[in-house]
């Protein structure tokens, strides 16, 4: 005998207030209720198509609400016919409409989406994985503003629902690259909630786009780079810092700010530099060539009471730490963009730009790409993961070598003691 499966508005017994949408669940000509928490007012609810209409006051967005929600109501019904089929391939045709609906609520007693990356916040922060953390955080809360329902279910989530959001994004200006890494994070946690609930994989995220577009050109020539080095030293404590942190992470093979600050006395043995890149893990070593080395000794009188070299990060604690690096950050491209006016540079200079201009440099210079890659700490390719297995740390040294020897340095004399 055949199921049938009906989406009803339960109006609300006050007078003015939103009704419940319910499923009602027909088999063996006895019915079983079950809601589906989702909550509108009687008159955007069309009961001959049971949907939502997209008629009525323009202020809430009625549109999208009414394709969200329409699209809540699908994947709700769809999932009562496929917990039916199941039950009939376990039960035969014994099962009843109540059976149905037990199985729909435990479905929906699991945390809603945005719950569930909440949780997944919490813990990352006592992980203390701030940074991913935060990129989570900043995803919820842009879904949070498009979504019209609030706790939208695990298994709700569509292919419709996630194009929908993108097309979101984009109106409101979100660069592609910025909308791309929301994506990935949102399915980072979709893909850990269907895992650990065991839920069926709709596949929401494969039409919407989740890498890396290309944008403008941000490597600076080797003469401009030579401008910066000659330039002389900035009247602005903060702004002479800014210069030494962008150079030194140009000398040291484009390593990237959160690791430049993170950067300890205890990473330097002799004249090799040895950190763990935050972003993968993966351990790198730097041969300490005289140009950084001649940086390193500015602040060593700064840094003299913390463990840290750079005087950007003060204490151990794992979350101040990360929140120091967080406020330098915008402090520190800010002065690079002075920095870029004042020497009225093409581009807008920032900390990525001195990567990018010793990867271009690097290959200018004809150093293989398997050799940038490994400079860079690149781990994405499986290709150059699988070289740097017999990848000699001296040929990376060597390859450094080559690309700062290329500049013509003259003395950088000591930072001014006057001025902020």
């Amino acid at each position: 005998m055949s199921t049938t499966i009906k989406a009803l508005l339960r109006p609300s017994s006050a007078m003015g207030s939103s009704g419940t949408i319910i499923y009602r669940v027909c088999r063996h000509r006895r019915t079983a209720i079950v809601s589906s928490g989702i909550q509108i007012t009687q008159q955007l609810w069309d009961s001959a198509s049971q949907q939502m209409t997209d008629s009525c006051d323009i202020r809430l967005r009625k549109s999208e609400q009414a394709q969200q929600i329409n699209e809540c109501i699908k994947c709700d019904k769809k999932l009562l016919y496929d917990i039916a089929t199941r039950l009939r391939e376990t039960k035969g045709e014994t099962f009843t409409a109540h059976d149905v609906c037990v199985q729909f609520r435990q479905l929906h007693q699991m945390p809603s989406f945005p719950k569930f990356i909440q949780q997944e916040i919490e813990r990352l922060q006592k992980d203390k994985r701030f940074s991913t953390a935060e990129k989570y955080h900043t995803s919820l809360r842009h879904l949070r503003r498009f979504l019209s329902t609030p706790d939208i279910p695990i298994s709700s989530l569509t292919p419709q629902i996630i194009q929908q959001f993108e097309e979101y994004l984009l109106l409101q200006h979100v660069c592609p690259n910025s909308a791309s890494a929301y994506m990935r994070s949102l399915s980072a946690c979709y893909h850990r909630a269907i895992k650990a609930f065991e839920l069926p994989d709709s596949h929401p995220f494969d039409n919407v786009f989740t890498g890396v577009a290309h944008t403008r050109k941000r490597a600076i020539t080797q003469s401009v780079l030579r401008k910066i080095i000659d330039m002389d030293p900035p009247q602005s404590i903060k702004a002479a810092l800014a210069r030494d942190i962008f150079l030194f992470s140009f000398y040291a093979r484009g390593m990237s700010l959160v690791d430049i600050l993170y950067l300890r006395k205890e990473n330097i043995t002799g004249n090799i530099l040895c950190y763990q890149r935050r972003k993968t893990g993966q351990w790198l070593q730097i041969h300490l060539e005289p140009c950084m080395k001649e940086i390193l000794r500015r602040y060593a009188s700064p840094t003299r009471t913390t463990p840290y070299l750079f005087p950007i990060i003060t204490t151990s604690d794992a979350e101040t730490a990360y929140h120091q690096y967080r406020h330098y950050l915008a402090a520190y491209n800010y002065q690079l963009r002075n920095i870029g006016k004042l020497l009225k540079l093409d581009i807008p200079l920032t900390g990525y730009v001195a990567r990018h201009t010793w990867a271009t440099a690097a290959r200018n210079s004809g150093i293989a790409t398997p050799i940038i890659s490994a400079c860079l700490g690149h781990t994405s390719e499986r290709t150059t993961l699988i070289y740097l297995d017999s990848l000699d740390n001296n040929l990376l040294d060597k390859a450094n070598r080559k690309i700062i020897g290329k500049l013509k340095h003259k003395k950088i004399t000591a930072l001014r003691k006057s001025g902020e």
